[in-house]
């Protein structure tokens, strides 16, 4: 399973691009066309299935843990079939919050970005997961380097459809 991640601080237009990539509002799967690898290629584009979600894990329901979004991405392929690739949002930092009781009540930490990234290279659980792409926006408190990343600091500040395009070249998304 491709894993096309976003990360960023607040206020780092995280949700604003991933809706503006996937057309998405929170959670759906969605067609996405990849282009051939080599720009001059005779291949045709590729299209995949995406699920995409907007909200950062970390934010989500007051957080979900790295278990839990597989388990989340299991049952969306039990329910609504085949998926290539999943797209999705994280805060660089880590996030503490306290669940109400009835939904695995009681105080959780939320791990920071590459907390989740470093599970999803090392379980083999439901998916052999492969981290297609990170798009790190705005300037986040990181001190992690990212597998296939490229920065994009001035996302805050400049015109959301601009950093969309950069980030959907990235993705290598047509």
């Amino acid at each position: 399973m491709d894993a096309y991640i976003i990360i960023g601080d607040a206020n780092a237009r995280k949700s604003s691009t991933m809706r503006c990539l996937t057309g998405c509002f929170n959670r759906s799967n969605r067609d996405i066309e990849i282009a051939p690898l080599a720009p001059n290629s005779t291949t045709s584009a590729k299209v995949i299935q995406v699920y995409a979600r907007v909200s950062s894990l970390q934010e989500t329901d007051k957080g979900i843990l790295p278990w839990e979004f597989e388990q989340e991405v299991l049952d969306r392929v039990k329910s609504h079939g085949h998926l290539d690739a999943v797209a999705f949002c994280l805060w660089s930092t880590a996030q503490v919050w306290h669940r109400p009781p009835g939904q695995n009540g009681g105080t959780i930490t939320c791990p920071p970005a590459s907390g989740y990234i470093q599970y999803l290279q090392n379980t083999t659980t439901n998916f052999n997961w492969r981290i297609a792409a990170v798009a790190v926006l705005g300037n986040p408190n990181i001190v992690a380097t990212y597998p296939n990343s490229v920065h994009f600091p001035r996302s805050p500040a400049q015109p959301i459809n601009v950093t969309a395009q950069d980030v959907r070249r990235h993705f290598n998304w047509t």
